[in-house]
């Protein structure tokens, strides 16, 4: 009754009162709501409507706020969170970006804990201001408000700028003598799932301070803290032998905590198998002998083998004594890393019969339906290996014949390769789209003279919107990639020409990447004329919102703004909840020198001063290298072209015809040439790609096209070796690899060898199934990565097996 009396009186003062006093009846209210009449729930509502307009105490401000983000939490669980309370979590956030200075770092880690469990969109106002608060009172944290900031921003996917990151990393490391099981766990979760890219000394040394922890912290992990912790080891490739005592305490600590929801059980599964894998750069796909003898082990062969052992342990029970439902993913999974871990399954009857209920849950309909391409990959990949697919010899009436489980991977292959190639179409027709409805306002008055950039769309939608409703404007093209789609009007080079009238507006499609879409920026910028107008569109994945501080720090534009923000088959949206964004910028008076820019070179106008020069060493011999913006790796040899690498035979004839498919950089050619081939082609759809290739390679043959499109028939390899891209800027794009394939037997000679390297995920082997007559087989793979050696049928190669691996840096 109490409660209620004064809940009224709030009501009934609503003018009197400020913020600070709202905030503590609400939390009064939320901490008595399960003793209070229903009909009070109507005067909350009323009291949150208004508290937008009460004025605010800054000197209290982050104790007021930690009480209203508590009471907005609890209410949402109460399922009592309707638009009145969305407007109260917006009008506390509010109170916050307006005095950021007086928050605590617990009202900090309150703001952001409460928008990532209530999955509400942070303002990006509010998350760079609440950077900057954090940063200037770092030392003030402890280890609570760390992990609650880590988790809320992973939570997220709010990766923060590069000073906060080193320093809540640093900061973590101070305080993880303080750190209880679930902050730890929730920590190491974050740091592993925003910081993958960017594995520094300082994130591997703060990871190694967490783990060391364990032991004294062990008997208290619940079974998603274990998950948590030997994930984020393995995302993070920490190494496993120095931390044997956190693992073995972890793996004691799993036999006996609660029991594992599916999905932690197969990413802890899974993350053993990476773990385990690690140490070994490869697996083989067969059982190994046993020794003929037992050597003197050193001590660090007998740690190895007792982390293999822990590993393979935990994940072996972890799998046995399961009784869980499983999804199409964590089967993927669990299969997968069995498989990869060598687990004798045979011979343990309770884990034989785990993984036979597990496979034969593959012919449920429910699980066949949501089987995906990482799935699948994984699926494949699984059954190659001889513990998993010898259970079809001793299991077959359980399973059924393999050929049926086969045939189901392949269809589902096939029909996941078609729904991510049109997953990546529609993205593009949907951005252009929303250049199309501001079509008209843009060529107002009508100009004499456009430039399109890099329009990708499908249908060359802008294009032709263009020409339909403006048949006498000029339209200039310039696409840096060469596209198949239109071949007879290409307009396709390194950096645009010069333009005669310079064009007054120009449409900007966003690039793949950052730099990428910095240099088209300028180089657009040096060809329009001063006084236009540049119209950028794309996603928000594509980097749509972050393009316009990239233009407001390059100096080459005034009065940048977003033009135009809609939900994809929705309609128009609000500036943080749009999916696709068209962003305006008048081009302004300048020479040609740096203007005042965080991006641009000393001189950019031309193509020369985009060059970036530097050495890499390529089969332990150094080369001098050229690459420019937005290429692949940038001028670095990446993992998996090492592993490629890797697969070579030790010396190639000097008469082989040897083609570096999507050569990037021409990393691969070099090394071709390297090993004794004289005659090799490059070829990529990127022309500053060729650029750069031609320029390190040296005598090569170069090739600008999309694929096979524009490649002699007549020209047969007698080697086509690729990286290939299964990305387009953020989302997968699958179409290079269907066109190696699909494409690729006509271009190869009667003894000739395609090599392709991809992740291990990737069901290459279930597509050649499909589209590739001849053979197709692993010769390299370990825990990520996965080379594959393709051949004509009934032809004998000219390959050899390697002897001897090499190093790349």
């Amino acid at each position: 009754q109490d409660g209620e009396a004064i809940l009224s009186l709030c009501l009934r003062h609503q003018r009197s009162i400020d913020l600070d006093v709202a905030c503590f009846a609400l939390h009064g209210y939320v901490r008595l709501q399960n003793n209070l009449p229903a009909s009070t729930h109507a005067g909350t509502k009323a009291l949150i409507s208004g508290i937008a307009r009460l004025p605010t105490e800054k000197s209290t401000l982050g104790r007021t706020l930690s009480k209203g983000l508590g009471c907005v939490t609890r209410v949402a669980k109460g399922g009592r969170l309707d638009e009145s309370g969305k407007r109260f979590l917006l009008a506390l956030g509010g109170a916050a970006l307006e005095g950021t200075s007086f928050l605590d770092p617990q009202a900090i880690s309150n703001i952001l804990h409460t928008h990532a469990t209530l999955h509400h969109r942070l303002p990006s106002s509010l998350f760079y201001a609440l950077q900057r608060s954090s940063l200037s009172i770092i030392e003030k944290f402890n280890a609570t408000d760390v992990s609650m900031v880590w988790w809320a921003m992973a939570k997220m996917r709010l990766r923060p700028e590069w000073d906060l990151t080193e320093a809540l990393q640093s900061r973590a490391k101070e305080v993880c003598e303080d750190f209880k099981p679930n902050e730890l766990s929730i920590t190491c979760w974050a740091l592993a799932t925003l910081c993958t890219d960017q594995v520094t000394p300082l994130l591997t040394a703060t990871m190694s301070a967490l783990i060391d922890r364990i032991p004294a912290l062990s008997n208290n992990f619940t079974s998603q803290s274990i998950a948590n912790v030997v994930w984020a080891m393995a995302r993070l490739s920490v190494n496993p032998q120095k931390h044997v005592k956190a693992l073995t305490c972890l793996r004691d600590a799993a036999m006996s905590c609660d029991q594992f929801t599916a999905q932690g059980l197969s990413n802890t599964v899974w993350a053993c198998a990476m773990l385990y894998t690690s140490n070994s750069l490869v697996i083989p796909l067969s059982l190994p002998p046993p020794p003929p003898s037992t050597p003197k082990k050193s001590s660090k062969q007998q740690k190895r083998e007792l982390v293999a052992t822990s590993l393979q342990s935990l994940a072996t029970e972890l799998v046995a004594s399961s009784t869980v439902s499983f999804s199409a993913r964590d089967i993927a999974s669990v299969l997968w890393s069995l498989a990869a871990m060598q687990t004798t399954i045979a011979t343990n009857s309770v884990l034989a019969n785990a993984v036979t209920y597990l496979i034969t849950s593959l012919r449920d309909s429910h699980i066949r339906d949501s089987l995906l391409w990482k799935e699948v990959g994984y699926l494949d990949f699984a059954f190659r290996f001889e513990n998993i697919r010898g259970l079809f010899d001793t299991k077959s009436t359980e399973f059924g014949p393999f050929s049926e489980i086969q045939e189901l991977l392949i269809e589902k292959a096939m029909c996941s390769l078609e729904s991510v190639n049109n997953s990546r179409h529609n993205t593009s027709r949907e951005v252009v789209k929303l250049m199309v409805t501001h079509l008209t306002s843009a060529l107002t008055p009508e100009p004499a003279s456009i430039l399109v950039v890099d329009d990708d769309s499908p249908e060359n939608q802008l294009q032709v919107a263009i020409e339909s409703k403006f048949p006498n404007v000029r339209v200039h093209r310039w696409n840096r990639f060469y596209q198949t789609a239109k071949p007879e009007n290409q307009h396709t080079f390194a950096f645009p020409p010069q333009l005669s009238p310079k064009p007054t507006v120009c449409f900007l499609r966003l690039s793949s990447n950052r730099s990428a879409t910095e240099f088209a920026i300028a180089a657009t910028a040096r060809r329009m004329a001063v006084g236009g107008v540049l119209w950028v569109y794309g996603s928000r994945d594509e980097g749509g919102f972050a393009v316009i501080p990239m233009l407001q720090s390059s100096g080459l534009f005034d009065s940048v703004s977003v033009a135009g923000n809609v939900v994809f088959g929705e309609g128009e949206a609000t500036a943080d909840e749009g999916e696709s964004v068209l962003v305006k910028a008048t081009r302004r008076s300048m020479s040609d020198e740096k203007p005042e820019s965080s991006w641009l070179p000393a001189k950019w106008g031309k193509l020369k001063y985009w060059k970036q020069e530097t050495t890499i060493s390529i089969q332990d011999k150094e080369h001098s290298w050229v690459v420019f913006p937005g290429l692949f790796s940038n001028g670095v040899v990446d993992v998996m072209t090492s592993r490629l690498l890797e697969a070579l035979p030790d010396t190639l004839d000097s008469d082989l015809k040897v083609l570096d498919f999507a050569c990037g950089s021409g990393v691969i050619a070099a090394a071709i040439r390297d090993l004794g081939c004289s005659s090799v082609h490059i070829l990529d759809a990127d022309t500053l790609a060729l650029e750069a290739a031609t320029n390190n390679v040296g005598s090569c043959i170069p090739i600008l096209s999309d694929g096979w499109s524009n490649v002699p028939n007549d020209i047969l390899f007698d080697l086509v070796i690729s990286n290939p891209p299964v990305h387009n800027g953020l989302a997968h794009d699958f179409s290079v690899i269907e066109n190696l394939i699909c494409e690729g037997k006509q271009h190869l000679s009667k003894t000739g060898v395609m090599l392709v390297v991809c992740q291990m995920y990737i069901p290459f082997g279930l597509w050649c199934s499909r589209w590739w007559k001849g053979t197709a087989e692993v010769v390299r793979a370990d825990s990520k990565f996965a080379v594959w050696k393709l051949t004509r049928k009934g032809g004998k190669s000219w390959w050899p097996e390697p002897s001897r691996k090499r190093k790349h840096s």
